[in-house]
């Protein structure tokens, strides 16, 4: 695949990059090939791509696998990779927000005919919380997940419990995958250049999940129940939590069989601890009404 004149390109479309959205496009190809080869895709592997762009790292992805469906926002961009490709039936482009399409019907069509799905994807930095988010809600459908993100989002995601970044977003990914940052990015392999190094990470599905699927969502409401107030104790967090519960006044005891320091922290649980207290809890009686954690649950990020 030749290399596109990024800057002429996005000028002939009328495209002028968005410092607001962090919409940056890579114009190295030897980098497309590295983040594409740690997917390690054959051809019984299809792929899910969002917000290619021009289509540096596309070309990559279509050399190895066996489909790429890409989805991307920009019209403008969406007909000129649709023209580029045209001759590839391997390739699918949808026009839309990858925060509003259809994921599940997407990885039905990716997993036509039996074959593997992954995710390989260079997104968008004003949207790489919510978007993690919400692909980590199909995590037993993709076999790896590989997404190029701003470096301090790579920290946070792979941060361990008293470290720096470590935060209920760190809990909501690790609970359903391993996460390894695999290499850095210059400023200079995008156009424009960013402010910030970025980060190429990761994501293995785990093959049993932290929480169980049937607690899963009792331990996700804790989780980001007590990360909504990450300065105070998990005891005072809980004790107001459960001001009209029957078992607020066995709180001590409760957390004492959870094995938990009352005086503790969130950023200091690891994920047992979130699945020791939520069972020691018992179910969601004790919380605050679901929509009301649902507005607090504090995933999105600067990326």
């Amino acid at each position: 695949m030749s290399r596109i004149p990024t800057k002429s390109t996005l000028a002939s479309l009328g495209v002028t990059p968005s410092k607001k959205r962090g919409q940056s496009f890579l114009v190295r190809g030897e980098v497309a090939e590295r983040i594409a080869a740690l997917a390690a895709l054959t051809p019984r592997d299809a792929v899910l791509e969002i917000g290619p762009g021009l289509g540096a790292l596309t070309g990559a992805l279509l050399a190895s696998a066996g489909r790429v469906v890409a989805v991307e926002s920009d019209h403008r961009l969406a007909g000129w990779l649709r023209g580029r490709h045209a001759g590839a039936a391997s390739f699918e482009l949808i026009h839309g927000d990858a925060l509003e399409v259809d994921l599940g019907g997407i990885f039905e069509r990716l997993e036509d005919g039996g074959r593997r799905a992954a995710v390989v994807s260079n997104i968008p930095y004003s949207i790489s919380g919510p978007l993690i988010a919400r692909l980590m809600a199909f995590s037993r459908r993709w076999t790896r997940m590989v997404l190029t993100v701003q470096r301090e989002l790579a920290r946070r995601l792979t941060a361990h419990p008293g470290g720096r970044g470590y935060g209920g977003f760190t809990a909501l990914c690790r609970c359903r995958a391993d996460v390894e940052e695999a290499f850095t990015i210059a400023p200079g392999a995008f156009y424009p250049r960013p402010a910030v190094e970025s980060s190429v990470v990761v994501f293995t599905p785990s093959m049993a999940p932290v929480f169980p699927p049937g607690r899963e969502e009792d331990c996700l409401s804790l989780v980001r129940l007590l990360f909504s107030q990450k300065r105070k104790s998990v005891s005072s967090i809980l004790r107001r939590a459960m001001a009209r519960h029957p078992a607020q006044g066995r709180l001590a005891e409760i957390l004492a069989a959870a094995g938990v320091d009352p005086s503790m922290r969130a950023e200091r649980l690891d994920l047992q601890d979130f699945l020791r207290l939520a069972d020691a809890l018992g179910g969601r009686g004790w919380g605050p009404p679901r929509d009301a954690v649902a507005a607090r649950r504090g995933v999105s990020s600067r990326k």
